[in-house]
């Protein structure tokens, strides 16, 4: 089940109200468990500025491939720790590099 499936979305929370302004996807609010998995990394992973920005796109990826939050809200809390965001130049090499992998695997069977 998804998030915006269930969830009642209080319209006078800031977070709804700045997505209405800024025409933003709204699903659930700021991310809670964005924070937890992102304290987790800190605590346990010992990784670098640029894995830590990487793993922010992967919870990125999880979190709205199961409908629970949308770009924003998880960045939101990447914007909080000071986690630098992919420009929209370095997101399009990024899904363009994972395009051409798929292609590649594809064409070797």
């Amino acid at each position: 089940m998804h998030s915006k499936d269930v969830i009642i979305i209080a319209e006078n929370s800031k977070h709804y109200q700045q997505a209405q302004r800024t025409l933003s996807p709204y699903v659930a609010g700021a991310s809670g468990h964005t924070g937890s998995l992102l304290l987790g990394a800190k605590l346990y992973g010992n990784l670098t500025d640029d894995e830590t920005q990487e793993y922010l796109l992967n919870i990125f990826a999880y979190m709205v491939s199961g409908g629970n939050h949308s770009y924003e809200e998880v960045m939101l809390i990447g914007d909080q720790l000071n986690i630098k965001r992919y420009t929209d130049k370095e997101l399009y090499a990024f899904s363009e590099d994972q395009y051409q992998y798929k292609q590649m695997k594809l064409n070797l069977k």
